[in-house]
């Protein structure tokens, strides 16, 4: 099965040999849309050398396995989408043909993540596919580690509809919606009593209902990169939650009633406007990230 180590060497190829970036010194800023543009034709010309073995690697590179070079294609347009910068089609006919499962599966796959291996290559082909210039998508993270909590989970807003048609909603742990342009939290959601993990980054929501009081096993919470303005007093009613992500939004104060989440082990804060916490709420400091 291919490891992370397999996919930090092509882009610590493609950083450094093509768009001279050091890959220890990397970060999101360096990788320009301006500069992806001017250098992804050389960097797929350079890749095809390699494929066809015209070019030797440099030394401090070792390279265990050719067929490996399909993540590099599929790392590069990666790259290219994050920034919203031009595919070119031949690239996205390259990632295509290589993130299927028939060809994925040939590397081996834990029994316990298949599924989610499934899931996550046709995100990325239904992203590639749909992908028009300067449209940058959003892709989806499950939260959830293997196929036992894929079986208990809803994903979109169709699995959330077609669950409470068919009467799932009791043995559904783990909901996500992010990425489903939502303006207001759907109601249905509140009929999934058992619900451990609920995901609605991504979206833009402006506040959440008091109604969330209702979900009160939840265990984590994320509602970053949404429009919320403040948080409600009933989310001090989730007492079993375990992390909450508010991080990217609009908030300017946080609840008295959170104090009461005595479970918490992390709380993500960042990109708000909150500048300063009350004395109750700074006993929480050990587990609050601002910023």
């Amino acid at each position: 099965m291919l490891s992370s180590n397999d996919y930090d060497f092509w882009e610590r190829l493609l950083l450094e040999k093509v768009f001279g970036i050091s890959y220890e010194m990397y970060h999101n800023d360096l990788l320009t849309p301006s500069l992806l543009q001017e250098k992804t034709v050389d960097a797929m010309d350079f890749l095809d050398d390699i494929k066809s073995g015209s070019i030797k690697l440099p030394e401090e590179y070792h390279l265990k396995n050719k067929e490996y070079i399909s993540i590099a294609y599929q790392i590069l347009a990666l790259l290219i989408i994050q920034k919203g910068a031009h595919l070119p089609e031949k690239l996205r006919d390259e990632v295509l043909r290589t993130t299927t499962w028939e060809y994925d599966s040939r590397w081996g796959c834990s029994s316990k993540n298949e599924n989610i291996r499934k899931f996550y290559l046709n995100d990325f082909r239904t992203q590639i596919i749909k992908y028009k210039d300067g449209n940058i998508p959003c892709f989806r993270n499950l939260d959830i580690k293997n196929d036992d909590q894929f079986d208990v989970s809803s994903i979109g807003l169709d699995q959330l509809y077609e669950n409470i048609r068919l009467n799932r909603c009791f043995i559904i742990k783990h909901i996500n919606l992010q990425c489903c342009d939502l303006h207001q939290v759907p109601d249905e959601i509140y009929g999934y009593k058992f619900l451990k993990t609920l995901n609605l980054s991504n979206n833009k929501l402006k506040k959440i209902p008091s109604k969330i009081k209702l979900l009160n096993n939840l265990e984590f919470f994320d509602i970053s990169y949404n429009r919320l303005k403040r948080v409600p007093r009933a989310i001090g009613k989730l007492i079993l939650l375990k992390r909450l992500n508010l991080s990217h939004n609009q908030i300017r104060h946080l609840p008295q009633s959170m104090i009461k989440l005595t479970d918490l082990e992390s709380i993500n804060l960042y990109e708000n406007k909150i500048k300063t916490l009350s004395n109750d709420l700074k006993k929480l400091n050990k587990v609050t990230y601002l910023g």
